[in-house]
């Protein structure tokens, strides 16, 4: 097994709604691959058809950069294929993106 995703509902401060916070768990060797980014998008799919079918109890899907190296190569405000919006930092001092669901709605 190369990698594994948790998603657990959150509500960060930055939004006062909740988010599924993303986590992956992956070999460091694969860390800085294409792997990450490929079990990101396939859970932001998973992720909003679950939300979808459940009346959207979550908004989006909230991601914490951990991972430095990549962190560096992502710093643009908006990332596209999943498309993820910085929000700011967490309390740790990293950076927050979070991926809206389509037909989710603020309160």
């Amino acid at each position: 097994m190369a990698g594994v995703c948790t998603a657990v509902a959150t509500t960060p401060q930055q939004l006062g709604q909740p988010v599924y916070y993303w986590r992956t768990f992956v070999g460091a060797t694969w860390r800085s691959s294409k792997l990450v980014m490929s079990l990101l998008k396939r859970s932001c799919i998973l992720l909003e058809d679950h939300a979808r079918q459940q009346g959207f109890p979550c908004i989006g899907v909230l991601l914490e950069l951990e991972n430095t190296r990549f962190a560096k190569v992502g710093r643009r405000a908006e990332w596209h294929n999943p498309r993820f919006v910085y929000i700011g930092r967490s309390e740790r001092g990293l950076d927050v993106r979070v991926h809206y669901f389509a037909g989710a709605r603020l309160k």
